[in-house]
């Protein structure tokens, strides 16, 4: 997915819900209105790469990235079934209709026609999807869309500082890490909202806690200053679902032991 497009396709998503329901069922709805408007005459692979709006020019990684989010909208069911079932509905209002979306989900051959999952996604199926998103609570952490946004922005701009960076092979190999582990927080927050923001942050603390010596030796080149600071507004991005995760702190307690890489980041 271009980052670039994140924007868009939530402005879009958000005009078809009228009110913003953030949460896994409001998530899994706004995907598969989408999907159902793409032609039966697209491939599998087309369609959701039009929905998520991927544009890898190689198709293996094209493939990857859809598939994962496909697992990704299959998860988020799990959850709507087990957030229903708590709620003590009957299940016959939303079981049936669950089962018809994981259909729609579960794909075995991306090359194949569109049509076929298509077609399990009819319109009491995303009527029941829209129940579940009403009766179902909104997360407590609504994400800031420009806030995105502008990490996006830093993402691609630093991208291209290292067209002409004097960095080492070695220090450029670390920083493109970082920066695709930033971008792919941000491409799967439309699927799984602010988890994403809090999963990816603790995973990138990790690998800043490895990174700590080229950081500090490096905190003053422009590329790795700025892309620490990325960090620091994914964390900002994900507000207090990123400070209460308690792996996140006891992980930058120990960072902050280091010192300047965690100041870096807002520490």
């Amino acid at each position: 997915m271009d980052g670039q497009n994140w924007l868009r396709i939530n402005q879009n998503n958000r005009a078809v819900m009228g009110k913003k329901r953030n949460n896994s069922a409001g998530r899994v709805f706004k995907m598969l209105h989408e999907a159902r408007r793409k032609p039966d005459s697209k491939k599998i692979i087309e369609a959701w790469s039009d929905v998520l709006q991927v544009e890898e020019d190689d198709g293996h990684s094209r493939a990857y990235f859809v598939a994962e989010a496909l697992s990704i909208l299959r998860e988020e069911l799990n959850v709507v079934e087990n957030e229903m079932a708590d709620l003590g509905f009957s299940d016959d209002l939303y079981l049936p209709y669950l089962q018809r979306c994981r259909s729609a989900l579960n794909i075995s051959n991306m090359q194949a026609s569109w049509s076929g999952p298509k077609a399990q996604i009819k319109d009491d199926t995303l009527l029941s999807l829209r129940l579940c998103s009403e009766l179902m609570e909104d997360e407590e952490t609504e994400l800031d869309e420009e806030e995105l946004n502008e990490i996006v922005q830093m993402v691609h701009e630093l991208r291209e500082l290292m067209d002409d960076s004097d960095l080492s092979t070695e220090i450029r190999v670390r920083v493109r890490k970082h920066l695709d582990m930033i971008s792919s927080i941000v491409q799967k927050t439309p699927l799984v909202g602010a988890s994403a923001l809090r999963d990816g942050f603790r995973e990138g603390v990790r690998e800043i806690v490895e990174d700590e010596r080229e950081i500090v030796e490096n905190s003053q080149n422009e590329i790795v200053a700025g892309t620490v600071k990325a960090w620091g507004c994914v964390r900002k991005a994900g507000g207090a679902f990123v400070e209460a995760d308690k792996v996140t702190r006891a992980t930058l307690s120990v960072l902050q032991r280091g010192g300047d890489a965690l100041r870096l980041i807002g520490g």
